[in-house]
């Protein structure tokens, strides 16, 4: 199936069988009166930081030694290290997974 929308049918979404597809069939998502969707003013945190797991920040440091040395890739890899990190118990994970 191929989904599509357009700004010039808003409320629809289009679907076909195949990409451009011949047969398509429209479907109308939206309400019969023409509401404008409100964003949020606020942040969801406070800092602006989505925390990140601790297990990926160690994977991160890893192949810290490959990295090229350019000013731009260390500044990127500098600023996702000092991000806040989750530490989460693994046993807690396992049992998720089971």
């Amino acid at each position: 199936m191929h989904f599509t929308h357009s700004s010039d049918y808003k409320g629809t979404v289009q679907a076909r069988y195949l990409i451009d597809g011949l047969i398509e069939h429209m479907f109308h998502i939206a309400h019969k009166r023409n509401t404008p969707v409100e964003l949020p003013l606020t942040k969801g945190r406070s800092n602006g930081f989505v925390p990140i797991n601790e297990k990926i920040i160690s994977d991160l440091r890893k192949f810290q030694p490959f990295l090229p040395y350019k000013e731009d890739v260390e500044v990127f890899y500098n600023d996702q290290f000092a991000w806040p990190i989750i530490r989460t118990d693994t046993s807690t994970e396992h049992e998720m997974l089971d």
